[in-house]
């Protein structure tokens, strides 16, 4: 169909609507330079509805803070600010212009769509320093102008499209296949029988297209604003079943590539524009869905990275420390082992630095008994660790327990949590019900190449497992704690062969 034939089609049912005047009069005020807030106000006294309106948004808690009520427009102007109120009637005005009770159902999501590509384009426009943002406001508002039009006048072509969008196919696609007519000519076309001004005509007719410009040449930069905050309207306010999807790397890419904007301040603006959409679809009346634009809450600005990136280093620095402690009570007790001080007191040591290095609540040792067949709770300290210790008694003469796989095998296992059913089949009741922690750490202790005990540590208290650095650290400790045995063997019996069973120290 020739835009010409539609444009009769429109002239011959005479239903296209007509431009208020008092929106004539506000537009024209915007332009003129010399345009005042009192010629505002006596514009928009003519207009009870739209008055009635203004008055009622001024007083509402989205213009919360004023310090007096505003009981007539010339306040409302005096506290909200010339722009503000300008900005409310032209959207007011342009929004009961297309309303229509009787394509309600579509118009729903249609408008959600228009206003997150108006307040985008306003935001776009106030961060490229434009004077006159609300023309990118009107223009973001009109941009999808042509699809009302066509939907008033040929509805059942128009739901054809909308089918056809949904099934995955483009707006222009549909539009060419169904009615060789996109809707941005129709748009086009109605605008300038309004006659809007021809910067806005402009975003309308090439509101899918990007095009090179000039940066003094505002025509062009405001087309691109429009063009790129459909784009973003349409990934997280689509106006159809299907969106477009594109990932907010290439949003930053196209804002970078076609309006020259840093990337610092695209993100920013997109971290606001949830709360700003659902301000605006407020004044409006218009009701989003709950999921709609919630995508924005998890975009990072550069306060974000700076944040996250400076509790990184805090975390780092706080673990540097931790293990800078650690490395020195390795050293301490390292001297300590070759000093002969006891072995019951050398074993205390390592087991109290295990707690203070890696914040366990408690940590035991457990040694391999070869001489009456079974793993024998030594030593501990912490949280609620001596009746473990006492209780702590296993056969040893299969891997039918945890304790005995670790010292066999001689493998670190960090339980993340024992009713997951991956320990169903090592984790007996029995070390359940000693045990009792949700999730714990075992580390083997060596000696002379073979297995011959393990440590044992939990966060109870904080009821979650330790980490695999800590995990690390506790492996560290048995080395001490293999040494110490090793230093014990040799003091009390230097020609004792490998095979000989490892003693077992007194409980601490």
């Amino acid at each position: 169909m020739e835009l010409e034939t539609f444009l009769e089609i429109v002239d011959l049912k005479g239903d296209l609507p007509v431009i208020p005047e008092v929106l004539t009069k506000v537009l024209s005020i915007i332009r003129d330079e010399k345009g005042s807030a009192g010629q505002l106000a006596e514009v928009i006294l003519k207009d009870q509805s739209l008055t009635a309106k203004i008055l009622r948004l001024a007083n509402s808690s989205f213009y919360a803070g004023a310090s007096k009520a505003p009981t007539n427009v010339s306040q409302a102007i005096v506290v909200l600010g010339f722009d503000s109120i300008r900005e409310l009637a032209v959207g007011l005005s342009m929004f009961a212009l297309l309303r229509d009770k009787k394509l309600e159902d579509y118009l729903g999501q249609f408008w959600v769509h228009s206003v997150a590509c108006a307040v985008c384009a306003k935001a776009l426009s106030v961060a490229l320093g434009h004077e006159d943002t609300e023309e990118a406001l009107v223009a973001g508002l009109l941009h999808d102008v042509g699809k009302i039009i066509l939907l008033r006048f040929l509805p059942e072509e128009f739901t054809e499209i909308q089918i056809l969008v949904d099934q995955g196919m483009t707006t222009e696609e549909a539009e060419e296949q169904v009615l060789q007519l996109r809707h941005q000519d129709v748009g086009e076309a109605v605008a300038l029988r309004w006659n809007l001004p021809q910067r806005i005509v402009r975003c309308i007719r090439h509101h899918h297209h990007f095009a090179e410009y000039r940066k003094d040449d505002y025509s062009q930069q405001l087309g691109n604003v429009v063009t790129l905050a459909n784009i973003f309207a349409m990934h997280y306010y689509p106006s159809s079943a299907i969106p477009l999807r594109v990932p907010t790397e290439n949003f930053l890419d196209l804002a970078r590539q076609h309006l020259d904007l840093d990337e610092d301040v695209v993100r920013n603006i997109l971290k606001m524009m949830r709360r700003r959409v659902e301000e605006y679809l407020d004044i409006f009346g218009v009701t989003a869905t709950e999921e709609a634009g919630r995508e924005l809450d998890q975009i990072d600005t550069a306060q974000d990275a700076a944040a996250r990136a400076q509790a990184k280093i805090y975390e780092m620095q706080h673990e540097l420390k931790l293990k800078s402690l650690a490395l020195r009570r390795v050293v301490d007790i390292g001297r300590t082992i070759i000093s002969g001080v006891p072995i019951h007191e050398l074993i205390e040591r390592i087991l109290e630095a295990i707690q203070s290095s890696t914040g366990a609540d408690a940590v035991a040792l457990a040694l391999l008994n070869r001489n009456r067949g079974r793993i024998d709770g030594v030593a501990g300290v912490g949280y609620g660790i001596r009746p473990i210790v006492k209780r702590l008694h296993l056969p040893h003469s299969r891997k039918d327990n945890l304790l005995s796989r670790v010292i066999y095998d001689i493998k670190p296992i960090n339980v993340l949590d024992v009713e997951s059913p991956i320990y169903s089949k090592i984790l007996s009741e029995w070390e359940r019900s000693v045990w009792g922690a949700p999730a714990f750490t075992v580390c083997p202790i060596v000696s002379q190449g073979a297995g011959v005990g393990a440590i044992i540590a939990d966060r109870r208290a904080a009821r979650r497992a330790l980490s695999d650095s800590e995990v690390e650290l506790i492996g560290v400790f048995a080395d001490l704690v293999s040494a110490a045995i090793d230093r014990y063997r040799k003091d009390m019996a230097p020609g004792a062969s490998p095979s000989e069973p490892s003693p077992t120290p007194a409980p601490a």
